[in-house]
């Protein structure tokens, strides 16, 4: 049975924390896919965007092009297995480009669907700085978020790996 807990609210951002290949990005996929739908996914999780704010964007940093493809295809297979694309869900991949380029491609994209924008998941938010240990280049990336939550009144899920010793998220940007 279902239980109402609200999540996920908008201005505010979170992480989905795990080891390598522990399903990080198919529990974001689920949460994309609720998103998108705006209602019930897999008897497990509910949607709820307001109508003006249903857009949903991934944003995929580290998977090859043909991987990243079949992720947001698992999105939207996930919202309906009947569809091929969906008008209020975006996705892009950024594995090809600097830190920075990634951030200023984010930045342009949330910019530019601000209006309807509700929910955006970054899978790979390590890959936004320079050095995954770098405590200014954690903190500029930390900001970008603030920043993007405020601006433009949408929730942000990151996606980041725990260290291999412990359960704690890796380096300055956990």
């Amino acid at each position: 049975y279902l239980v109402d807990k609200r999540v996920f609210t908008l201005g505010n951002f979170s992480a989905i924390t795990g080891k390598s290949k522990s399903k990080k990005s198919f529990l974001a996929a689920m949460f994309m896919a609720a998103s998108v739908k705006n209602g019930i996914v897999d008897n497990k999780l509910i949607g709820c965007l307001p109508r003006n704010k249903s857009g949903v964007i991934l944003f995929d940093t580290e998977q090859s092009y043909y991987d990243a493809y079949r992720y947001s295809k698992n999105v939207i297979s996930i919202v309906d297995p009947s569809i091929v694309s969906v008008e209020n869900f975006a996705s892009f991949n950024l594995r090809e480009f600097s830190p920075i380029e990634r951030c200023e491609i984010i930045d342009y994209t949330l910019t530019k669907y601000k209006d309807e924008l509700g929910y955006v998941v970054i899978d790979g938010i390590a890959d936004l700085v320079n050095a995954i240990n770098d405590e200014i280049e954690a903190t500029r990336v930390i900001t970008l978020l603030m920043k993007w939550t405020k601006q433009f009144n949408c929730h942000i899920t990151v996606n980041i790996h725990q260290n291999k010793n412990d359960n704690f998220a890796t380096g300055w940007i956990g």
